[in-house]
């Protein structure tokens, strides 16, 4: 190992002045290096012989490398076509999902360093840095998933899966039958028949616009769930739950209002309803397999809906807009969903792409596929009596206005800062913006943003 110790003097900044450092910081950095990457961490092996913990990384002294990849595609002579894109992003070790359009042609492109493992390794558990599992070299650029001119005449891509049967990063655990591209996807094809099959840049960003509003979890899970709980054998709470979701879902499942100054979202019961419901339905579902997993105390410890002391599927339940509670904008792009909606149909005996192992199926719900009726019935129950609560007692899903969430954070809000007026779903929900100077900005409603947005048009 390479051991480096160095420290470094951190001068207050705009953003850290306005958020009360004031004086300058000392931060001293103590790494150390290997053939594999920055030690993250240290344990011990059998024996109790010390061991170091790296995250091995293909770019690891390879940051810069990328930068042929994109001084080609900034120089005509060398990107001129979807070909010559296709050709550049195989310099880009980075993994990223790529778009490219001209006048006749578009195209996507994935790039990245991508290993090929050792037959002796498994993804699922560490490896020694000994050789006997090194990496086999890197995925050929031919092997890394690409297309020019789709048959349906369009891409999208917003964090989804970068094509069928591509396989995902060791600590992706989201991937499945539910990406939030989904909500763009229907979007645009809703916008392609409304059009006769023709769209402007109006049309497209009308699209982008609609999707952005969208509950994911709602306009997934949400079908999935009334497809299986027979209505009418729940007891009356739950009955007017399922109404109030249903309504909701066929009017779109947006978290929006129905006018800009409102201060409630059209269908604000259903929305806090959907937070708090899919929490329900995941742990119903997958608490006794998270629990028999869990290190230490033998329960599920959760911060922010992780089980973080879990061995399995380390992601929050629902990644609402306010679970991460940063205010950020982003939503749904790790969560549940996939895990919740392949268990619902398995539960009715729908078609499943990839259904899970026996294993895995014998064990959901504490007893197997058998058992999840009753637990399912025992989350929405147990769903209607918390927002009943969380809304002084009202069984009259219409006039929800608070989730459980929203409701323990408004209380912290009135212990810690009294009076501490209550915040609304939507300012819940809202972006944020940080203060850098003397003036700040008021926060937005709640968009499903990318990390940037660029409407381009060729004529011809």
């Amino acid at each position: 190992m390479d051991h480096q110790s160095f420290t470094l003097t951190a001068l207050p900044t705009v953003a850290s002045i306005s958020a009360g450092g004031i004086l300058p910081r000392l931060i001293t950095h103590d790494t150390y290096l290997t053939g594999h990457g920055v030690v993250q961490g240290w344990s011990t092996a059998l024996g109790g012989k010390p061991v170091a913990v790296v995250a091995q990384r293909s770019t690891y002294n390879h940051e810069v490398d990328s930068g042929i990849g994109f001084l080609a595609w900034n120089q005509p002579a060398a990107t001129h076509d979807a070909a010559s894109f296709i050709a550049g992003a195989s310099n880009v070790g980075y993994t990223f999902n790529w778009f490219y359009l001209d006048a006749a042609h578009i195209a996507y492109a994935v790039s990245g360093r991508d290993p090929i493992r050792s037959p002796n390794a498994d993804p699922t558990l560490p490896t020694w840095g000994t050789g006997a599992t090194e990496w086999q070299g890197f995925l050929s650029p031919a092997a890394h998933p690409h297309e020019v001119d789709p048959p349906q005449g369009w891409f999208t891509s917003w964090n989804n899966k970068p094509a069928p049967g591509f396989s995902a990063a060791d600590n992706q655990y989201g991937y499945g039958p539910v990406f939030r591209s989904q909500s763009l996807d229907r979007a645009i094809a809703r916008q392609l028949s409304l059009q006769g099959g023709h769209l402007t840049r109006a049309d497209l960003v009308s699209a982008m616009e609609s999707a952005a509003t969208v509950d994911l979890t709602g306009a997934a899970v949400l079908p999935e769930l009334l497809a299986t709980v027979n209505p009418a054998s729940q007891p009356p709470p739950v009955q007017a739950m399922l109404t109030e979701l249903g309504a909701w879902l066929a009017d779109g499942a947006a978290r929006k209002k129905a006018a800009p100054g409102d201060a409630q979202y059209r269908h604000a019961g259903a929305v806090a309803a959907m937070d708090h419901l899919e929490v329900q339905l995941a742990q119903a579902l997958f608490r006794t397999v998270l629990g028999d997993l869990t290190l230490g105390n033998g329960g599920l410890d959760l911060v922010d809906g992780v089980p973080y002391d879990c061995a399995l599927l380390p992601m929050v339940f629902a990644d609402t807009p306010n679970s991460r509670g940063a205010h950020l904008g982003s939503a749904y792009d790790s969560g549940y969903e996939s895990y919740v909606v392949k268990a619902l149909r398995l539960m009715r005996g729908a078609p499943v792409a990839a259904p899970f192992g026996a294993a895995l199926s014998s064990r959901l719900c504490g007893g197997g596929l058998a058992a999840c009726g009753a637990a399912v019935a025992t989350a929405l129950q147990q769903t209607a009596s918390d927002l009943a609560a969380a809304n002084g007692g009202s069984t009259d899903p219409a006039s929800w206005t608070v989730s459980p969430a929203l409701a323990n954070a408004n209380r912290a809000a009135a212990v810690a800062f009294p009076p501490g007026a209550p915040q609304t779903m939507p300012q819940y929900d809202a972006i944020a913006f940080r203060t850098l100077g003397l003036i700040g900005q008021p926060s937005l409603d709640w968009q499903n943003r990318p990390t940037f947005q660029q409407v381009v048009e060729f004529r011809g």
